[in-house]
């Protein structure tokens, strides 16, 4: 498996150099659009995950309860962003615990997923 990081140009043009000597079936946990692009383009026969960055949750403590965490929009299953998701030939999500967790938490994600715990 192979972390990216949030791209600078710098990064996106040394970045081709390191993919090109991954073996077929790699993991590359993307956490910038332009790095899951290039992966996407250039290098299909790697597998892609969305990283922590893209998988971004509003976690403001200062929310006064879980009937707000609707009101953040994670939106990680909505059809727009399915397709940016199959586009981009991702096929797990890396994420954060929800500020609000319950049972169901992740139970409508498209995908499998990663979950952090700190």
């Amino acid at each position: 498996m192979l972390l990216t990081p949030v791209a600078a140009p710098q990064v996106l043009d040394m970045l081709p150099a390191l993919l090109q000597q991954l073996p077929e079936g790699t993991e590359v946990v993307v956490n910038d659009w332009g790095v899951g692009r290039l992966i996407a383009r250039q290098y299909p026969t790697l597998r892609r995950a969305a990283g922590r960055i893209l998988c971004r949750m509003v976690k403001d403590p200062r929310l006064p309860g879980a009937e707000w965490a609707p009101q953040c929009g994670y939106g990680f299953d909505s059809p727009s962003m399915q397709a940016v998701w199959r586009r981009l030939g991702v096929q797990r999500l890396e994420m954060d615990v929800p500020l609000f967790p319950d049972v169901d938490a992740f139970a409508d994600l498209p995908l499998p997923k990663g979950v952090h715990l700190p």
